[in-house]
């Protein structure tokens, strides 16, 4: 019992790292927000595509030891928490998870507040460059996307802002 216990705990011991890493990139994400550097921004996303795959693989490899460890116990596996662990094992292995636990929790939420506000910024960014591009290509009816998210502009029956887009 005692190996897959120690495999569980590096599985979280990389989990909580990769979600730290992920915190790291979430905030260089918001600098390039702020600062409209692109190149960065195409970067620090493959960046956080690779790191959310290896993620993803260890939740699974998780998920996997948790059934494993829920048949050594006895227990059912249906929808098993690691809380149900740290209280079926001994205290030395039931201290390290509730660590592990907390600071899984805590990583997860700093996460989704950092999420929230690139959110909140790229929400904000669209905005702007929509508002613009009403102002200067259609009748100002701001509020409503002057492209869809394929990045095609909408028909519109008014006639243009810019007087620069007619043949003189």
């Amino acid at each position: 019992m005692g190996d897959i216990l120690e495999t569980l705990i590096n599985n979280l011991d990389k989990q909580i790292k990769n979600l730290e890493e992920l915190q790291q990139l979430l905030t260089a994400q918001r600098k390039s927000l702020v600062y409209d550097d692109v190149n960065s921004l195409k970067e620090n996303m493959n960046l956080q595509n690779r790191l959310i795959t290896r993620t993803k693989n260890l939740e699974k490899d998780r998920i996997s030891l948790l059934k494993n460890i829920s048949n050594e116990l006895g227990l059912e596996d249906n929808e098993l928490r690691l809380i149900d662990i740290c209280n079926s094992v001994g205290p030395a292995y039931s201290k390290r998870l509730m660590e592990l636990r907390g600071d899984l929790i805590n990583s997860l939420e700093k996460l989704k507040e950092l999420r929230n506000q690139n959110e909140a910024l790229i929400k904000r960014s669209m905005e702007i460059v929509n508002d613009t591009m009403k102002i200067f290509y259609y009748t100002d009816d701001r509020g409503k996307p002057s492209y869809d998210a394929a990045g095609v502009r909408p028909s519109f029956n008014t006639e243009s802002n810019l007087a620069l887009n007619r043949v003189v």
